[in-house]
């Protein structure tokens, strides 16, 4: 089932979810992770590839996949060596799990249980902020390997 097959099918329950992400992306916005525990070093790891043209394991220790640190610093290079390129990333691949979640729940269960699914999966996964250190959620991560 394609995306514009399960909005044309169900499209209250998936605009639900996007002005869900939505608000909460932008309430949330700049106010997850911790720029001084953890989060940080996924940050230098990248810019020290997108700027510093230095490689993983060669050049710098660095104990997850390859993937995650490439990719963001393909963003860095992109768009910007700032947090905010970063964060972009991640919002896009959270929109790609969100709509993954409810395709996948409307498929099995329908369009209520799908909506309740993907609402329980932005609060308390992508955009979680349950403890005073933000940094178990898809946004700002403790480690980005974690969450692809």
């Amino acid at each position: 089932m394609s995306i514009s097959n399960l909005v044309r099918r169900c499209p209250t329950g998936y605009l639900l979810n996007i002005v869900l992400f939505s608000a909460l992306a932008f309430l949330t916005w700049d106010r997850l992770g911790d720029l001084l525990i953890d989060y940080p070093h996924e940050l230098y790891s990248a810019w020290l590839i997108a700027h510093e043209q230095r490689l993983p394991y060669r050049d710098f220790a660095y104990i997850y996949g390859p993937l995650p640190l490439l990719a963001n610093a393909l963003a860095m290079k992109s768009l910007g060596i700032h947090n905010h390129s970063i964060q972009v990333l991640n919002l896009v691949l959270a929109a790609l799990a969100t709509t993954t979640v409810y395709a996948l729940s409307h498929k099995l269960w329908g369009n209520v249980v799908a909506s309740f699914t993907t609402l329980v999966f932005q609060v308390f996964s992508v955009f979680s902020c349950v403890e005073t250190v933000s940094s178990y959620n898809w946004i700002a991560p403790y480690s980005h390997a974690v969450t692809w």
